[in-house]
């Protein structure tokens, strides 16, 4: 929260989007394939995630086919950190 407060007010046109890498995970094989590639080292689980989070973020800016913003179906969604982010991630089980 508080990097999208600080980035807010630094850029405030900047694009946000929220990430919860595991869940990535679950739905999404092509996000499993990225951080299981042989040139994707060893890493901790909090580096990994970071990385997935990236991933997530690539496909918000990319506009990626078969992901959509899951902020668009919530009727009075709740930003913790007091600026507006979406919420990109597969559309299905990929």
């Amino acid at each position: 929260m508080l990097v999208a407060q600080l980035s807010r007010e630094q850029w405030p046109a900047a694009p946000l989007t929220e990430a919860h890498p595991k869940a990535l995970l679950r739905v999404s094989a092509a996000a499993l394939a990225f951080v299981s590639a042989p040139e994707f080292p060893e890493v901790g689980e909090h580096i990994r995630d970071a990385a997935l989070a990236a991933y997530a973020a690539h496909a918000f800016l990319t506009q990626a086919a078969g992901w959509h913003d899951l902020l668009l179906n919530e009727r009075s969604p709740f930003f913790p950190g007091g600026t507006e982010v979406a919420y990109w991630f597969p559309k299905q089980r990929t």
